[in-house]
C-alpha cells in the first residue's frame, strides 16, 4: 500500500470521535490536518499518542485554528455573523416554514382543537428546535468557505473540507447549505448520547412514566392547591432573587413596587434532560423563604433530593392530559407519508411527552401568570399557553437586532421604548401584546450615586481627575464569535493612553469575573497593567453589580460593542457614554447611522483623539457621546419607575383573575389601565376578534410617583 504524500484539510467544531473516524477513513491514504476551533479531551490525547497508534501517526496532525471571525466578510462586504445570523437563518427558516410547517399536508393541521389554538406557537416552536440543531454548523461553513477562498486567510487556496456531524434530520439543511455555497464536505453520524434523539425520546418517555406511577402511589386527586393566583418565576441558579440594588434582580425586579403579596411568588425549578444542576445555598433558600416566596422543586429523573426543599407531586389529573395527548400522537401517526412528516412527528412527540406534568403544575399550583428572563421559549411556554397562563417576558439587553432564537411567543412583552417594537412584532414572534415600560433597572440610578462616590475615592486620592469605566464582553468565550483578540487591542491602546495622560485613571466593570486573568496573561496588556496598577491609576470591578456604579464614579464610559447594554444604562443615569465596537460591523449595524465617530467609534486612535479633546476641554462638542437623537424613543419615560410600571401591570392582571375574568379579559382590561395612565401609545396589541393593531402616537407619557 502506498501512501499519498498530498494533504487534505478538514475543518470542525471539535474532534469527536464520530468525526476522527470519518475523517481517517475518508481518502484513507492521504496525510490529514484537522482544524478545530476548540480542544477536546480526545484532540489532546491523539496528538500526544499519536506516534503510538499505527494508523495515526504521520497521517493525522491536529490543530486549534487561528482565527478571526470579526476580519471575515462576505464578497458583499457584509461581516459574517450578520450574514449567517440575519440573512442565511432567517432564508432557511422562513423555507421550512413555507414549503413544510405551512403546507396543506402537515401535521399540524390535523392537531384537536385544543393544540390547534395555539398552531403558531408551535410552528414557531419546531422552527426554533430545527434552529437549534442547524445554526452553528451554517456559520462554520461560512467560516470555512472564507478561510480558504479569501487571500486574507492563511488557509488560502488550501482544499478546506467542512465537517458536518448530523444530530437529527434537519443538518441535511447544513448538507444543503454547504453544496450552494460550493464547500466541500463531509458528513458523519454523532455518536454523542446527548444529541441522539432516541435516547432523548425514552428519556422523556421514562421520566413521564415515573412521574405517573408516583401520582397514583400517592393516590393524590385533582383539585386546586391554593385558590390564590400566583406569578410562577423558573429558579435558575447563577441568578439573584432576593437582593435588589446590590446586584442585577432579573426576575423579581419588579416585585418591590408591585404591592403583590409574597404569597403570590411561586419559584420553582425547572426540569433538565442533563443530570442535576440544581444547586441552592441554605442562605440562598432561607432569603427565599424569608421573604416569603413558595420555592418548589421540580420532578426530575436524575435530580437528588433537596432537603427543606417542597418537591412538587403530580395529581392523577396527569393521567387524563397523557391520554389526550396519546390521542392526538395516534392521529397524527397516521398522517405520516413522508420523511418531513415523520421529523415533525418526533418533534411534537418529544414535547408532548413533556406538557403533562407542566399542565398539571399550572393547573394545580393555580399559576396565572409565568413570568421569565429566558432567552429561549420551551415547552413550558406552550404547557403555560395550554393551561390558560399568561405568559410575560421582557427585553433585557440593547438589542439592535435580534436572531430567530431570541425571538418569543409570549402574551406580553415588556420593551424598554418605541425603538425596540419592530425587533418582537416580526413574523417569527408571537407576541400578542407588547409594552413600553422603560429601562428594567433604571430605579437603581438614585440610589446608587453613594456606591460611585466610594469608588472614585481611591483614584481621587491617588491623583486622577479624569476617569474612564471601560465595559468589556464575554472575554475569551468559549464561543467561535469571541471578541478576545479585539478586546486586547483595545485595552493596550486604553492602557497606553492613561499611562500617557497625567491624571487619567481607569476603571473596568467586566462581564465576566475572568476578564482579569486575560489581561495579565496576555503580552499586549499585563505589563501595562502592572504599570498602571503600580501608579495606582486604574480599578477592576467584580462582575456583578450595576454597571452604572462605575459610571457614577466616571468622567466617562466606553462600552465594548455597539450594542452595549452597560453604556446605555450610564447614558441614561446622565453620564457620557460612547462605543467603542469591536466587532467591526460598520455601516451594517444601526447605530453607525446616527452616531457613526460621534458615539459609536471602530477607529481607536479617533476615539481616543476625541477623547483627550473632552478631557482637555471637560465639554461635550460636536455631537460626541450625544444620544439625544434618539435616547427617547430607547426609553420614553426616564424617571426610574420602570419596575413600578410593570409591577403595576403584573397586579392588575392578577386582580383581574381573582374578580373571575378570563385570561384574555384581564390581559384587555390591564392594557387599558396601562394605556390610560402612561399613554395609549405605550401598549401595542393585536385584537383577538379582529386582528386589528391598537395603539394611539399623540398620547404623553405620565411618570410614575
Amino acid at each position: 500500500m502506498t501512501f499519498c504524500e498530498k494533504e487534505s484539510s478538514y475543518l470542525c467544531r471539535r474532534v469527536s470521535f464520530g468525526s476522527l473516524v470519518k475523517i481517517v477513513l475518508s481518502d484513507f491514504l492521504r496525510k490529514k490536518s484537522i482544524y478545530c476551533f476548540y480542544t477536546s479531551r480526545l484532540s489532546i490525547f491523539v496528538e500526544r499518542y499519536k506516534r503510538f497508534i499505527p494508523f495515526l501517526s504521520n497521517r493525522i496532525l491536529i490543530k486549534k485554528l487561528d482565527y478571526n471571525i470579526n476580519e471575515m466578510y462576505t464578497t458583499e462586504g457584509k461581516p459574517l455573523t450578520d450574514a449567517v445570523y440575519y440573512d442565511d437563518l432567517y432564508r432557511i427558516v422562513d423555507e421550512v416554514g413555507e414549503k413544510y410547517l405551512n403546507r396543506r399536508g402537515s401535521l399540524l393541521n390535523y392537531l384537536n382543537s385544543k393544540l390547534y389554538k395555539i398552531r403558531d406557537d408551535l410552528v414557531l416552536y419546531m422552527k426554533h428546535r430545527i434552529v437549534m440543531d442547524i445554526y452553528d454548523d451554517l456559520m462554520i461553513v461560512r467560516v470555512t468557505e472564507w478561510l480558504a477562498r479569501d487571500v486574507k486567510s492563511a488557509l488560502y487556496g488550501s482544499n478546506l473540507t467542512v465537517v458536518i456531524g448530523k444530530k437529527s434530520h434537519w443538518t441535511n439543511l447544513v448538507v444543503q447549505y454547504a453544496k450552494e455555497r460550493n464547500t466541500p464536505f463531509v458528513y458523519y453520524n454523532s455518536l454523542s448520547l446527548r444529541d441522539n434523539e432516541l435516547m432523548k425520546f425514552i428519556y422523556y418517555l421514562v421520566n413521564l412514566s415515573t412521574i405517573i406511577i408516583n401520582a397514583f402511589l400517592k393516590l393524590r386527586p385533582a383539585q386546586v392547591l391554593n385558590t390564590t393566583a400566583k406569578v410562577g418565576i423558573p429558579f435558575c441558579v447563577h441568578n439573584n432573587f432576593t437582593e435588589f440594588v446590590s446586584e442585577k434582580n432579573y426576575y423579581l425586579f419588579w416585585y418591590p413596587k408591585s404591592n403583590i403579596d409574597h404569597d403570590r411568588i411561586a419559584i420553582y425549578l425547572n426540569d433538565d434532560i442533563s443530570v442535576d444542576k440544581f444547586s441552592i445555598s441554605n442562605e440562598e433558600k432561607k432569603k427565599i423563604e424569608f421573604m416569603g416566596f413558595k420555592l418548589f422543586c421540580i420532578k426530575n429523573l436524575f435530580q437528588k433530593k433537596r432537603k427543606g426543599v417542597v418537591r412538587y407531586q403530580c395529581s392523577l389529573k396527569i393521567v387524563i392530559f397523557v391520554l389526550q395527548y396519546l390521542k392526538v400522537l395516534i392521529k397524527l401517526s397516521c398522517r405520516i407519508n413522508n420523511r418531513v412528516s415523520f421529523e415533525e412527528f418526533k418533534i411534537l412527540a418529544k414535547l408532548f411527552l413533556r406538557l403533562p406534568y407542566w399542565e398539571d403544575f399550572f393547573l394545580q399550583n393555580n399559576i396565572k401568570i409565568k413570568f421569565r428572563f429566558d432567552e429561549i421559549f420551551s415547552h413550558r411556554d406552550i404547557a403555560a399557553k395550554l393551561s390558560d397562563v399568561v405568559v410575560m417576558s421582557y427585553q433585557y439587553s440593547n438589542h439592535s437586532r435580534t436572531m430567530i432564537l431570541h425571538q418569543d411567543i409570549c402574551d406580553i412583552f415588556f420593551i424598554w421604548g418605541k425603538e425596540y417594537e419592530k425587533l418582537y412584532s416580526n413574523k417569527h414572534s408571537s407576541c400578542n401584546n407588547i409594552i413600553q415600560s422603560g429601562y428594567i433597572f433604571d430605579y437603581v440610578f438614585s440610589e446608587i450615586s453613594l456606591s460611585g462616590r466610594s469608588i472614585r475615592e481611591d483614584l481621587d486620592n491617588s491623583g486622577m481627575d479624569f476617569v474612564i469605566s471601560i465595559f468589556d464582553e464575554s472575554f475569551g468565550s468559549n464561543s467561535i464569535y469571541s471578541i478576545k483578540s479585539e478586546m486586547l487591542a483595545f485595552y493596550s491602546e486604553l492602557f497606553e493612553y492613561a499611562l500617557r495622560g497625567r491624571g487619567v485613571g481607569i476603571i473596568i466593570k467586566p462581564k465576566k469575573n475572568n476578564s482579569l486573568q486575560y489581561l495579565r496573561s496576555s503580552k499586549q496588556t499585563s505589563d501595562l497593567l502592572s504599570l498602571l496598577e503600580q501608579k495606582k491609576k486604574i480599578k477592576i470591578l467584580a462582575s456583578s453589580g450595576f454597571p452604572v456604579a462605575a459610571g457614577k464614579a466616571s468622567d466617562l464610559v466606553i462600552g465594548l460593542i455597539a450594542e452595549s447594554t452597560a453604556a446605555f444604562e450610564c447614558c441614561l443615569s446622565g453620564i457620557p457614554a460612547i462605543l467603542y465596537d469591536c466587532t467591526k460591523k460598520g455601516d451594517n449595524h444601526p447605530v453607525y447611522k446616527w452616531g457613526r465617530d460621534k458615539v459609536v467609534f471602530d477607529d481607536i486612535v479617533l476615539m481616543i483623539k476625541n477623547i483627550e479633546e473632552y478631557r482637555e476641554n471637560r465639554v461635550l462638542r460636536n455631537g460626541f457621546a450625544d444620544w439625544s437623537s434618539v435616547i427617547h424613543k430607547m426609553d420614553p419615560f426616564q424617571d426610574g419607575g420602570a419596575n413600578q410600571r410593570i409591577g403595576l401591570y403584573i397586579n392588575t392582571l392578577l386582580l383581574g383573575m381573582d374578580n373571575g375574568s378570563t385570561k384574555e379579559e384581564a390581559i384587555e382590561n390591564a392594557n387599558r389601565i396601562y394605556s390610560e395612565r402612561f399613554g395609549s401609545d405605550k401598549v401595542t396589541s393585536v385584537s383577538s376578534t379582529n386582528g386589528d393593531i391598537l395603539k394611539a402616537e399623540k398620547e404623553q407619557p405620565v411618570h410614575v410617583t
